[in-house]
Order: structure tokens, then sequence, then C-alpha cells
């Protein structure tokens, strides 16, 4: 049997699982403790069922993705945003060695991605893709931003095959600008005003 989600409903659900996970993060100390994510929490034992329900073929669940990539973009850049100086300062010699340390093996990890790359012929962008990206942000980040790359690697290899589209090399540059450069501002603009 296969349980299909519409957006709405899909909505639905990641509200109960959030609310699952908030309702037992309450209830166990260890969660509390160790600042385990209530999302996670929720999201885990949504995961887990979902995956018996699949193994034993008693049900498949198929979510509408629609908003994904926008939602997970958002909150990594949103993350990204409670970075700043003044929290560095507060957290004193131990944050910024910390931090020393982390902008460090993040050029560590994507020197190893994009060496391993090299080593099985892969396209190095997603060296980056499977190095820091994914190593410091998560499979989360890793599966948001690392469609670019993915994107780049194909395009690559289309036209190392079939060889360019001169069309697509005026298209795609123009389509870019408008989209990118005219409307990021405006969204973005839109969601720190929202924030204040």
């Amino acid at each position: 049997m296969t349980i299909q989600f519409d957006l709405i409903q899909t909505t639905g659900l990641a509200v109960l699982v959030y609310m699952l996970g908030r309702y037992i993060k309450s209830k166990v100390a260890v969660f509390q403790k160790y600042f385990i994510p209530a999302p996670v929490i929720g999201g885990l034992i949504c995961s887990i069922l979902i995956f018996i329900g699949k193994s034993t073929g008693l049900f498949t669940i198929e979510m509408t993705n629609t908003l994904q990539d926008f939602f997970m973009n958002l909150f990594f850049t949103g993350t990204g945003f409670t970075c700043s100086l003044a929290v560095l300062k507060k957290s004193g010699k131990l944050g910024a060695k910390l931090a020393v340390g982390a902008v460090i093996f993040l050029f560590v990890q994507n020197l190893v991605g994009v060496g391993l790359c090299q080593v099985f012929g892969i396209n190095k962008l997603l060296g980056i893709a499977m190095g820091s990206i994914s190593m410091s942000g998560g499979v989360g980040s890793g599966a948001s931003f690392g469609q670019t790359p993915n994107a780049v690697a194909n395009m690559s290899a289309i036209i190392e095959k079939n060889g360019p589209a001169p069309t697509a090399w005026f298209v795609l540059p123009v389509v870019t600008v408008i989209f990118i450069n005219i409307t990021n501002p405006l969204i973005i603009t839109f969601f720190i005003n929202c924030f204040k």
C-alpha cells in the first residue's frame, strides 16, 4: 500500500513529528541535558517507522518535497546569520580557538574531498559538497547545497560528450542574473526584517 501526502498533508505531518519530538524531549532528561533538538527526535522516530513499513512491505509513504530545498536553504542561511564577531567576543579565547580550528578544518575537509575526487575521477566540485559543506553543516546541508555542484558536474559531462550549446551560454547567465541578483536581495531583506 502506498500512502501519498500532498503539500498540506506533508506540512501537517512535519508539524506532528515536531510536536512528538517536543513532547518526548520534555519527558526525557537525557535529551534535555545534551540539547538534542525536538525535530531530530521526532524525525528519527518517523524515519524508523517509514523504514519498517517499507522494508516489511506493509506500506510506503510518498511525501511532496516541493518546499524542501527552499526551507533547507532558509534554515542554513538563517543559522549563518546568527554567527557574528559579537558572539565570538562573548565566547572568549576558547571560542576564538574553536573558530580558528574550525576554519582550518574546513580547508582540510575540502582538500581531502577534492583530492579523493581526483583519485576516483569525479568532478572536483562534488568534492566540496562531500567536504566542508556536509562535514561541517551535516547531511541536510550537503543535500541542500550539494545540488549546485551536482548540476555543474552533470552539465560538464553533457558538454564533454555532446559539445557546448551556444544558446545556453547566453540564456542561462541572463536568467541567473534576473532571478538571483535581483530577487535574492529582496527575499533576504524581507526575512531579515521579519526576524528583527
